[in-house]
């Protein structure tokens, strides 16, 4: 959001340069974005959490998302992420286990969005309570993942 509204000084704490992003192409901006915010060392649950942060990113960026949709955005994305790397763990683990589909895993997304739609993100919610949103999230996607 600190690129879309042009703020200079939330991007210097960043270690990002404005001018600079403006210069790129948009997958350099994005990477440059994304190694300021999630780093770069490719380990397996940072790969996860730079997928979510590049959709969330791709939807700022694309769809205007404002600040709450952006957090809601982040917790069904976060959730459907984990959900994967739990699942193929699981997988890996068990190799007779039904593998879910892809219209089981568009359908999972879409409800953890709605669910993500009906928590309430305050402009001033902090750490603890965006925690506790993903934990339900979380638990909800568990729930409906039981069979899977």
């Amino acid at each position: 959001m600190a690129l879309r509204d042009q703020d200079a000084k939330t991007l210097e704490e960043l270690g990002l340069d404005l001018d600079e992003l403006r210069s790129f192409g948009a997958l350099k901006r994005n990477n440059a974005i994304l190694n300021a915010v999630v780093g770069a060392d490719g380990g397996l649950e940072e790969a996860g959490l730079r997928r979510v942060a590049a959709r969330v990113l791709t939807a700022v960026l694309k769809d205007n998302l404002d600040a709450i949709q952006a957090v809601r955005l982040y917790i069904a994305e976060y959730c459907f992420e984990t959900w994967a790397l739990e699942t193929g763990e699981r997988l890996r683990s068990e190799p007779d286990r039904a593998k879910p589909t892809s219209d089981f895993e568009r359908q999972l997304r879409a409800a953890l969005r709605a669910r993500a739609k009906q928590i309430d993100v305050a402009p001033a919610s902090g750490e603890d309570e965006l925690r506790h949103a993903i934990d339900q999230s979380l638990d909800l996607m568990r729930g409906l993942t039981e069979v899977a």
